[in-house]
C-alpha cells in the first residue's frame, strides 16, 4: 500500500505523532492531557512507594520481594518512555519526533516489555518452589541466585528486540510520516517505510511470540503444579492460606496478559475504529503499572505491615506507637475522643499562655480576612477575576481556622477536653475539604496570572467573570468531594480504645490510628487523595510560572519586566507560605529525633500561619487593595 514513488525520494527525518485522530480538538486534548498526567503521577508515586517500602524494611529483602521491587522499577521506567510523548501530543497542535529518537523510544518500550515478561516468569518459579518444594526453597531460591535470574532477565529483555529494531531503523523512510498512535509504536512506524518490510515484520512477530508465549507456558505449568500441590493439603484453611500467597502474583499476571489480549482482539475486529485500537495500546501501556502497586499494597500482608510500621515509627516515634497500640482485652466501643493537645505542656500556666496566644492570633485572622472581604465588597472596581479568587481565599482563611481553633482553645482552657466521635469526624471532614479548596483556588490564581501576562489580549475573553465564577464553584465542589472516600472509610471503622488523640484538634491520621480494625485501605485512599490534591495543582502552578518567567524575560526594558512580574509577587508569596509550611510539617514528621510536641506544633502552625499572613501580604503588596483601603477609610487626602 505504501510503495515508493520513484519521483519523490525525499528522506523523512522526523515522524509526526498524531494521537487520537477523532479527538483533535483543543478541549478533548486538554482533558486527555489532564487525565494522563494524573495517571502518570499516580503510577510514579505508587511504584516509588513500593520501592521505598522494600528499601526501608530489611525483612522484605527476600527473593519474592526482590522480584516485586524490579517489577516496580519497570512500572516506573516503561511509562516514562511513552507518557511524556503522549502529554506533548495532547498539549500541541502537532508533535514531531526525530527519527532516531522515535526508534530509541520504540526500542526501550519493547525491551522493558520483554523484561517484564521474564520477571513475571521468575515470580511464578519462586511461588512454585515455595509451595511445591518448601524444604528446598531457601537453597534453590537464594537471594544470590534470584539476583542472577533478575540480571539475566534484564540482559535478555534488552537483547530480544535488537534484531527487529535495527532492521526497522535501517529501512528508508520517504513519506508519509504520520504515526497513528500516541507514541512511537514499532508496527506503526515500520508501516511508514518505503521498502519491503515483510522480513522485518516476521522477525518482530517471532520475537514477540517467543517473549510472550514461552513465559506464559511456564507460568501456567508452574501454577498447574501449584494447584496440584495445594489440593493435596487436607484442610480447606490450609489450602486457602497456601494459595493466598500466590493471589497477588496471579492478579498481576492476569492484568498484564488480559490487557495484551484486549489489544490483540481490538486489532482483529474489522469494525473497531482507529481511536479504539490506539486507546487499547495506550491502556496496555498505563493500566498494569497503575494497578500493580495497588494490588501488592492491598493484598500482600507483609507489605501492608511494613508500610504501617514505617509510617507509625517515622511519624510518631517507636515509643508513641507502643503507647498507642490497642489492648485486645478492651473492646468497649468509643463514643468520644479526648484531644490531648501538647503532651509536654499540660500544666495550667502554660495552657493559659497558649490560650491567650491562640485566641489573639485567631482574632487577628478574623479581622484581617474580614477587612479584605469588606474592601472587595465595598469597591466595585475590584470585582475582577483576580480579586474574586483573593475574596474566595479570604473566606477559606476564615472558615478553616474556625473549624479547628475553637477546639484548640477548649483544650487549652480545660484539664481534659472530650469530643463526640461524630463531631470529631465532622471537624476532620471540613478541615480536609477546605484544605483541598485552598489548593484549587491557588491553582486558579496561577492560571489567572498566566493568562494576564502570557496572553494579555485574550485575557478578558478567556478569564471572564462568568468563567471565573464557574472555576471557583468547581473548586469548592471538588474540594468538598475529594475527602469523602477517605472520610467515609475512616468513620465506618470500629473504635474500641484507646481514645486519646495526640493533637490539638481532630486530625484525620491521628484519629484513624485509634481504630481497632485494618486501616490499610483507608490510609492508602487518604494518601492517594492527599498526593493528588497537593502535587497536581503544584505542578500546574510551577508550569504557569515557568511560562510567566519566559514571557517576562522577553520584555526588552527592565522596568517592563519588573512591572509585569510584580503583579505576581503577592500570589507567589502566598503560594510559598502555603507549600513551605506544608513542607515544614512533612520534614518535622520525617526527623526521628523530633518530639511529639514539635510535630503537633508544626501541624498547628500550618493551620494558623497562612490565614494570618495572607491578608497582610495582599494589603501591603497589592496597590489596588491599598488604594481601596485608603479610599474606604477616607484617609487618601493625607497621601
Amino acid at each position: 500500500n505504501l510503495a515508493m514513488d520513484n519521483i519523490n525520494q525525499t528522506r523523512v527525518t522526523e515522524f509526526i505523532i498524531v494521537g487520537f485522530p477523532g479527538l483533535q480538538d483543543s478541549q478533548s486534548k486538554s482533558v486527555l492531557f489532564a487525565v494522563f498526567l494524573t495517571l502518570y503521577l499516580i503510577i510514579i508515586l505508587g511504584n516509588l512507594l513500593l520501592i521505598g517500602i522494600f528499601a526501608a524494611d530489611a525483612g522484605l529483602h527476600t527473593p519474592m520481594y526482590m522480584t516485586i521491587c524490579n517489577l516496580a522499577i519497570i512500572d516506573i521506567t516503561l511509562p516514562t518512555f511513552t507518557v511524556p510523548t503522549m502529554l506533548n501530543v495532547f498539549r500541541s497542535a502537532s508533535y514531531a519526533v526525530p527519527l532516531p529518537a522515535c526508534f530509541i523510544q520504540t526500542y526501550f518500550f519493547l525491551a522493558l516489555g520483554c523484561v517484564e515478561c521474564f520477571i513475571l516468569l521468575i515470580m511464578a518459579y519462586d511461588r512454585y518452589l515455595a509451595i511445591c518444594h518448601p524444604l528446598h526453597y531457601p537453597i534453590k531460591m537464594s537471594p544470590k541466585f534470584t539476583f542472577k535470574l533478575i540480571i539475566i532477565s534484564w540482559l535478555g529483555g534488552f537483547l530480544c528486540p535488537l534484531s527487529p529494531v535495527i532492521m526497522g531503523m535501517t529501512k528508508p523512510y520517504c513519506g508519509p510520516n504520520k504515526v497513528l498512535q500516541c507514541f512511537c509504536d514499532f508496527s506503526g512506524v515500520l508501516r511508514l517505510a518505503c521498502a519491503d518490510i515483510v522480513l522485518t515484520s516476521y522477525v518482530a512477530l517471532a520475537v514477540a511470540m517467543c517473549v510472550l508465549l514461552i513465559p506464559v507456558f511456564f507460568i501456567l505449568l508452574s501454577y498447574l503444579k501449584i494447584v496440584k500441590s495445594v489440593l493435596h493439603i487436607s484442610s480447606p484453611e490450609g489450602r486457602i492460606k497456601t494459595f493466598s500467597t500466590c493471589s497477588s502474583h496471579l492478579l498481576v499476571i492476569s492484568v498484564f496478559y488480559l490487557t495484551a489480549a484486549g489489544v490483540y482482539i481490538s486489532y482483529r475486529i474489522p469494525e473497531a475504529s482507529v481511536d479504539l485500537r490506539i486507546f487499547g495500546a495506550v491502556f496496555q501501556n498505563v493500566f498494569p503499572p497503575l494497578m500493580n502497586p495497588i494490588i501488592y499494597c492491598l493484598r500482600t500482608k507483609e507489605i501492608r505491615a511494613s508500610l504501617l510500621k514505617t509510617q507509625d515509627e517515622v511519624v510518631w516515634g517507636e515509643d508513641a506507637c507502643k503507647k498507642a497500640s490497642m489492648d485486645d482485652t478492651n473492646q468497649t466501643r468509643v463514643t468520644e475522643f479526648i484531644i490531648v493537645g501538647f503532651p509536654g505542656l499540660q500544666d495550667p500556666e502554660r495552657k493559659a499562655i497558649l490560650f491567650v496566644v491562640f485566641l489573639t492570633l485567631y482574632l487577628m485572622i478574623l479581622l484581617g480576612n474580614l477587612l479584605l472581604i469588606g474592601i472587595y465588597v465595598a469597591d466595585s472596581g475590584l470585582h475582577t477575576p483576580m480579586y474574586m479568587t483573593i475574596f474566595s481565599l479570604a473566606i477559606i482563611d476564615i472558615t478553616l481556622p474556625t473549624c479547628t481553633v475553637p477546639t484548640m482553645l477548649n483544650v487549652f482552657r480545660s484539664a481534659t477536653y472530650a469530643v463526640p466521635i461524630q463531631a470529631c469526624f465532622t471537624q476532620t471532614y471540613f478541615f480536609l475539604a477546605l484544605g483541598c479548596v485552598e489548593c484549587f483556588i491557588l491553582l486558579i490564581m496561577a492560571y489567572d496570572r498566566y493568562l494576564a501576562i502570557c496572553h494579555p489580549l485574550h485575557y478578558p475573553t478567556k478569564m471572564s467573570h462568568r468563567f471565573t465564577l464557574k472555576l471557583i464553584t468547581i473548586c469548592w465542589l471538588g474540594g468538598f468531594l475529594c475527602p469523602i472516600p477517605a472520610f467515609s472509610l475512616g468513620m465506618t471503622k470500629p473504635y474500641c480504645g484507646p481514645n486519646k488523640v495526640l493533637q490539638c484538634f481532630c486530625d484525620y491520621s491521628g484519629v484513624l490510628r485509634l481504630a481497632c480494625a485494618d486501616i490499610v485501605l483507608s490510609s492508602y485512599v487518604a494518601l492517594a487523595v492527599g498526593m493528588c490534591v497537593l502535587f497536581i495543582p503544584m505542578f500546574f502552578i510551577l508550569l504557569s510560572y515557568l511560562k510567566i518567567i519566559k514571557s517576562v524575560l522577553q520584555i526588552v526594558s527592565s522596568e517592563g519586566r519588573f512591572k509585569a512580574f510584580s503583579t505576581c509577587g503577592s500570589h507567589l508569596l502566598v503560594i510559598s507560605i502555603f507549600y513551605l509550611t506544608a513542607a515544614g510539617v512533612y520534614i518535622s514528621y520525617r526527623i526521628p529525633g523530633n518530639s511529639v510536641d514539635l510535630r503537633i506544633f508544626g501541624a498547628v502552625f500550618q493551620n494558623i500561619f497562612p490565614p494570618l499572613m495572607n491578608p497582610i501580604i495582599y494589603c501591603l503588596r497589592t496597590k489596588e487593595i491599598r488604594a481601596s483601603l485608603l479610599k474606604t477609610f477616607n484617609v487618601g487626602r493625607f497621601y
